[in-house]
């Protein structure tokens, strides 16, 4: 997050100068995506229970999500199956915040319904993965394996 501080910092200033609410609005959604993502991750390695398999599916996650997020071709001109995929992506709804931010000048109501979409990602996922998690955690035919 500090490194990321350190980033939207600079872009600011290179492009211009933000306003110092719009550099911590941007930070804000930014640690909300650092949650987003942790929680994604207790998700699926609770849901897997391997790790090999868990960093098989985070990484169809990520090799898919610059294509889908909307951030490299808009949202509303993919079909059906596209755009329903870029949506279930917390990084659509960060990359959407990011550039409400940085380009856009947005309000706060449009960044409370980026950062209220990210927080129902994070609250998803750890309401599925943390008590599936800790199911596992407390089976010792778990325990040991790889």
């Amino acid at each position: 997050l500090l490194f990321g501080a350190v980033l939207v910092t600079m872009f600011s200033r290179l492009g211009g100068g933000l306003a110092l609410a719009h550099q911590a609005l941007w930070l804000a959604g930014l640690a909300m995506m650092f949650l987003a993502s942790l929680a994604l991750a207790l998700l699926l390695v609770s849901l897997t229970g391997n790790l090999r398999i868990c960093l098989s599916s985070a990484g169809v996650l990520v090799a898919t999500s610059p294509a889908f997020s909307g951030f490299t071709f808009p949202l509303d001109a993919m079909g059906d199956f596209g755009r329903n995929w870029g949506l279930v992506l917390p990084i659509t709804h960060y990359l959407q915040l990011q550039q409400g931010q940085w380009m856009s000048d947005a309000s706060l109501a449009a960044w409370a319904g980026q950062m209220l979409r990210l927080a129902a990602f994070t609250g998803g996922f750890l309401a599925i993965g943390l008590p599936m998690m800790l199911k596992q955690i407390h089976d010792p035919k778990r325990w040991g394996r790889r």
